[in-house]
């Protein structure tokens, strides 16, 4: 399966760090995105029950990236604080 261009994270709130992450994302990498998280990471995708951990977690990215056709990402607004980053994007899944 041929996979589209990344589209760059873009909006007001999209910091380097963030436009990095959302990178990662929009290439389906799920590799380098779960570069991202720490090691014990824990993650929801949808309301499927939360994975714990970057193997678990980057195996399950990677079976939803193989089920849509792309993806794009724009950070809508983000806040940081106290070292901690949280982003409101909006997004596309085209299947």
């Amino acid at each position: 399966m041929g996979r589209s261009a990344p589209a760059k994270a873009r909006g007001k709130g999209a910091t380097p760090w963030l436009r990095r992450l959302f990178a990662a994302i929009d290439a389906r990498d799920a590799p380098r995105f779960v570069a991202f998280l720490a090691e014990d990471a824990s993650f929801r995708i949808g309301n499927r029950p939360a994975l714990q951990g970057r193997a678990a977690i980057g195996e399950a990215v990677q079976g939803f990236f193989a089920s849509i056709k792309g993806c794009r990402h724009e950070v809508l607004g983000s806040w940081q604080h106290r070292g901690c980053v949280v982003c409101r994007p909006g997004n596309l899944h085209p299947r």
